[in-house]
């Protein structure tokens, strides 16, 4: 397993810009209320546009974020004393739900109109948090605080968006091209330059700082192929660190490469593991990843790679196998698949519930030292863990089990008794458990 650091001169910026310009592109007050429920203010900051974005990341300084600085704009931390539920965010229809425990306490967090929910052909649409809500339909980029929308940023360069972990500030990332390809005896280069900047703000202001801007090198790209930095996480013990994939789209290949982690507040980028291909969970004390690697093969076939889980551990360097498609169910070279799709921590980290579609699926509960199999649920996914006996299951639609946020319903699942109890969640889209 390789493992490296990089110390990047970075280009980090404080500025805070407060709402478009006059010469920007902007969108009227009165899109958004087409946009979210009648019922929201009308009280709507003009968006940061997609020209606006770009002058302000080139045009900021070069000092590092203090986190003294940074802290002032955006406070993170986390009172430990404090037993925050756990929650589940899902959407009926038009609404959304948050489910919270151990009462089981319903609240409606959001309602859209009917004609603007988007759509869920997109993956991963929503981002919710501590009763707040961000989504992005279009190129535009939107949140919900709790009492009012804003319409954070127009912009097609935005490839991904996170709340920090208390819910009280937002992360959103923008890759454009530094330039444009050099063209050579009428053809495009097969490289080009990149720039991702990474913008934060208080959750309920337009008010925003770049913390972290990098130009990067990206080779062998054709004219329909795509390579972006995205974000994967928001540390809830290191609140100015911040953990990236590259996000890789060719004619012949699609998946990450590698998890990074950005320091905003020293300005460093840490290569945490370069062997990474698809990424599927980080444990509670964020030293264990578990993730698919990447195994280099490329243009498909019948089951041409084993869909191995690792669990890797981020300060040991060690790594174990705790699923191996190949060794477990003789199926290479076959049509049917078994494919890792999600996984879960259990909270001590010592445990993980891995969700498997293909010709069929299921969810199975492993040790992550690769000491073998807890138990396996047929016709079910995981959702997250209430406690160390205790999951939350959900149950797909028939129509296409594959679909990762559809579900029948969802289960409150006992480990010990194999017991399980519904929730009577009929046909809703699961968005979070956090």
């Amino acid at each position: 397993m390789r493992s490296s650091l990089i110390v990047i001169a970075l280009i980090i910026v404080f500025a805070s810009c407060t709402k478009s310009t006059t010469n920007e592109k902007t969108k009227p007050s009165s899109t958004l209320s087409t946009s979210v429920s009648s019922s929201v203010s009308s009280n709507i900051d003009q968006p940061v546009t997609a020209d606006g974005l770009k002058q302000a990341a080139m045009s900021a300084n070069t000092n590092t974020i203090s986190s003294t600085a940074f802290n002032s704009v955006c406070p993170l931390s986390v009172d430990p004393s404090q037993n925050n539920p756990k929650c589940l965010y899902y959407r009926d229809q038009n609404n959304i739900y948050q489910l919270c425990f151990p009462l089981r306490e319903k609240k409606l967090v959001f309602s859209f109109e009917k004609e603007k929910v988007p759509s869920d052909k997109i993956k991963e649409p929503f981002e919710v948090a501590a009763g707040h809500v961000m989504w992005k339909s279009g190129e535009d980029l939107y949140v919900w605080d709790g009492t009012k929308a804003f319409l954070i940023a127009d912009s097609g360069f935005i490839t991904s968006f996170l709340f920090s972990p208390n819910g009280q500030c937002l992360v959103w990332n923008a890759n454009w091209r530094a330039g444009f390809p050099v063209i050579d005896e009428g053809r495009f280069s097969d490289s080009e330059n990149k720039e991702n900047s990474v913008f934060i703000s208080k959750t309920g202001s337009q008010d925003r700082i770049e913390v972290y801007r990098q130009t990067y090198r990206v080779d062998h790209l054709g004219s329909d192929n795509r390579e972006d930095k995205q974000l994967v996480a928001w540390s809830a013990i290191m609140p100015s660190t911040l953990y990236l994939t590259t996000k890789v789209e060719r004619q012949l290949y699609s998946g990450h490469t590698g998890i990074y982690v950005v320091d905003f507040a020293s300005g460093t980028e840490t290569i945490l593991n370069g062997e990474i291909e698809e990424f599927l969970a980080m444990s509670s004390d964020e030293r264990k990843i578990a993730y698919t690697p990447n195994d280099k093969t490329c243009c498909g076939g019948s089951n041409y790679t084993n869909n191995t889980v690792i669990i890797w551990n981020a300060v040991s360097k060690k790594s174990a196998s705790v699923y191996d498609e190949w060794k477990e169910f003789g199926n290479q070279g076959k049509e049917d698949e078994y494919v890792p799709d999600t996984a879960v921590f259990s909270p001590d980290g010592n445990l993980i519930a891995i969700s498997i579609v293909g010709n069929k699926y299921f969810t199975t509960i492993r040790k992550v030292d690769g000491g073998g199999n807890i138990l396996t649920v047929a016709d079910r996914f995981a959702v997250g863990w209430l406690d160390q006996d205790t999951l939350i299951l959900g149950k797909r639609s028939k129509a296409d089990y594959r679909q990762r946020y559809k579900v029948q319903d969802m289960y409150i699942y006992k480990l010990k008794s194999g017991k399980e109890e519904p929730l009577s969640l009929n046909n809703v889209t699961y968005l979070a458990f956090k």
